[in-house]
């Protein structure tokens, strides 16, 4: 399986002195910031979807919240299950196999639901969202990320191009029916419409959004700037994504999604 095989990477990729790494780190920060204030009246129960390599597992877990972190991939179970374990904190983890596209949990289970990169993968990512606002209790919350169609890299790099997905899709059908075995899972893109979309179909109400991201910049797969350089740029685009200035607040790599459960 794809993330199987790569769950090295999201163990690694938050150490990386890369513009990709600074991305997910401040992509990591944001996310647990929005748990900690959505959960500041005390302990709780989250559902995490996704968990890569237990990262926000173990700082959810640390603030007494009890985490039940799912993942269709046994190898990003195994490193949350190895991260918490590590940290002490098996008693408050409870890691599972699972598809977000049906929750194995009663309606209004949980007080928060995470789920991070999460949407870009999924078959059916409006059912996905349905699910996650089926599982809160009213007055829960849910913090979501989605790639975004209209990020600032897609302007140099083909292979972004969302007009480019139809065949990408053809391609792999057609290779799948000819018996070869896929390399990578395919990752969509979503616009702003497109998640808006998405909450309207649910009992969810908006609460914040934002967009989260400038680079890495490429062409053909080639890297453009030197890591150091794409750094400097991200670093000085984003205050002003965050400061709301147009453009650039809609240009960020990747949507951050705070949404409410109607009480």
């Amino acid at each position: 399986m794809y993330f199987d095989r790569r769950a090295g990477y999201w163990r690694d990729i938050y150490a990386q002195r890369s513009v990709q790494g600074l991305v997910y780190r401040e992509r990591f920060e944001r996310v647990l910031g929005w748990c900690d204030r959505l959960m500041a009246r005390g302990p709780g129960r989250i559902l995490e979807i996704g968990p890569g390599a237990g990262r926000l597992t173990v700082e959810l877990a640390r603030r007494d919240h009890h985490v039940h972190s799912i993942d269709s991939s046994d190898g990003m179970l195994e490193l949350t299950a190895q991260h918490a374990a590590e940290h002490g904190l098996q008693e408050r983890v409870t890691v599972e196999v699972g598809d977000v596209h049906h929750l194995a949990y009663a309606d209004q289970s949980f007080d928060l639901v995470v789920a991070v990169g999460v949407l870009p993968w999924l078959e059916d990512p409006a059912l996905g969202v349905r699910e996650m606002a089926r599982v809160l209790v009213p007055g829960g919350y849910v913090v979501m990320t989605a790639d975004n169609q209209t990020r600032m890299d897609i302007l140099v790099e083909p292979r972004l191009s969302p007009l480019l997905l139809p065949v990408k899709l053809a391609r792999r059908a057609l290779r799948r029916r000819r018996g070869h075995r896929p390399e990578s899972a395919v990752s969509r893109m979503q616009s702003r419409r497109a998640l808006h979309r998405m909450v309207r179909g649910t009992p969810l109400l908006l609460v914040s959004e934002s967009t989260l991201g400038f680079g890495p910049f490429t062409f053909l797969d080639r890297q453009l700037l030197p890591e150091r350089v794409g750094m400097w740029l991200h670093r000085r685009l984003q205050p002003l994504a965050d400061r709301d200035v147009r453009p650039l607040r809609s240009m960020g790599w990747h949507h951050l999604i705070v949404a409410r459960r109607r009480l």
